[in-house]
């Protein structure tokens, strides 16, 4: 008798109906999925690669470039015909990922028409999941003028295989050209006519499973003598918004569901 008592005092406890060996065996089990998940929070911090951008000045009129500049943000180049500052800033994040590339202040120091390109490449992004990206592009910007000449061609790129524009724009996912004039018309000598917002331009972009993508710029702009611009240039992705529609059909589906069910209930019961 005794020992049948002390049996149910060092038994289980009041709510927990487990075993001791039991209860052990389930706080051990815990103690290893944290661990592995501490693992491959920390594995996977470790193998996210930093986003690396890239960006390359070519005075077209002169024919010099600065070949490939990395780092950042800020990139400055000085050549024959232009000087020129660009801030790089790319973010990335849960929802979309982007390239600003903001203050972009161009001056044609020269005595004559020139062009001028300018590359940009920002690789290993990662965000946002998915396969299918909305895929944008928009410019902004001001200039003071001197000729009709001036005009100035936008374009974004996204690359599935994380390649910046030293590859080439071939194969590219590109959302097209955008271009920035005088609007409305005005004469040779006025000032700070505007490029304009360009409307966003946009298209899908197909990244493959489990690689990093990149994301590029390729800015043309031509300008007069003494002539000089400032401009704001977005490459963006982001992922699809969830159709609407396709909600309506899953909460109707589960309506459905539940209804057949209370239904049968109500039959069983009848």
């Amino acid at each position: 008798m005794f020992d049948r008592f002390k049996a149910r005092m060092t038994g289980p406890g009041v709510g927990d109906s487990a075993p001791p060996t039991r209860r052990r065996g389930r706080l051990n089990l815990l103690t290893v999925i944290a661990v592995l998940l501490c693992v491959g929070l920390s594995a996977s911090s470790v193998l996210a690669a930093p986003l690396v951008t890239t960006l390359q000045f070519t005075d077209q009129t002169a024919a010099t470039t600065s070949g490939p500049l990395a780092g950042g943000p800020l990139f400055a180049y000085a050549s024959p015909n232009f000087t020129v500052t660009a801030l790089v800033v790319p973010t990335e994040g849960a929802t979309t990922s982007n390239v600003n590339t903001t203050t972009v202040t161009i001056a044609n120091t020269s005595s004559a028409v020139a062009t001028l390109e300018i590359l940009v490449s920002v690789q290993n992004f990662a965000m946002p999941p998915g396969t299918t990206l909305v895929f944008s592009s928009s410019a902004s910007g001001s200039a003071t003028i001197s000729t009709f000449s001036d005009h100035a061609t936008f374009q974004s790129y996204a690359d599935a295989n994380n390649n910046t524009f030293l590859v080439g724009f071939g194969g590219m996912t590109t959302t097209g050209g955008q271009s920035g004039a005088p609007s409305p018309p005005v004469l040779a000598g006025s000032t700070n006519y505007s490029f304009g917002a360009q409307a966003t331009v946009g298209t899908s972009f197909t990244r493959i499973s489990g690689n990093d993508f990149s994301l590029s710029q390729r800015l043309l702009i031509t300008l007069g003598a003494g002539d000089n611009a400032t401009l704001s240039l977005v490459t963006a992705v982001a992922a699809p918004v969830p159709s609407t529609a396709g909600l309506g059909v899953v909460l109707m589906g589960g309506l459905s569901v539940g209804g057949l069910r209370r239904l049968n209930g109500r039959r069983s019961l009848a």
